[in-house]
């Protein structure tokens, strides 16, 4: 499974399916691609999702991490961590 970042247009790609989002939801992906595997305090998310120009709550984070799981169907895209925050995980084709 592969995930495209598409910034001209503010889409990803998933596999062969285009899934459109929010500029909240596109900054905060493109935030967890930058670093897989890595966990991202709330406070760091919020940073990506506002990119300074607005002020919002850490919770507001859940909202979009929660619809960036429901919009490519697959929960186990974005890890929560306990006490911190989230954690991508890179995408793996299944073995055939």
């Amino acid at each position: 499974m592969k995930i495209w970042l598409d910034r001209d247009r503010n889409v990803a790609r998933l596999e062969d399916r285009e899934v459109t989002l929010t500029a909240a939801e596109f900054r905060l992906l493109k935030r967890f691609m930058k670093s897989p595997g890595v966990a991202l305090t709330r406070e760091e998310l919020v940073q990506a999702i506002t990119q300074g120009d607005a002020v919002i709550g850490e919770r507001a984070v859940d909202v979009h991490v929660c619809a960036l799981r429901k919009k490519f169907g697959c929960p186990e895209l974005i890890q929560t961590v306990r006490g911190i925050g989230y954690r991508f995980v890179k995408p793996v084709r299944p073995a055939s």
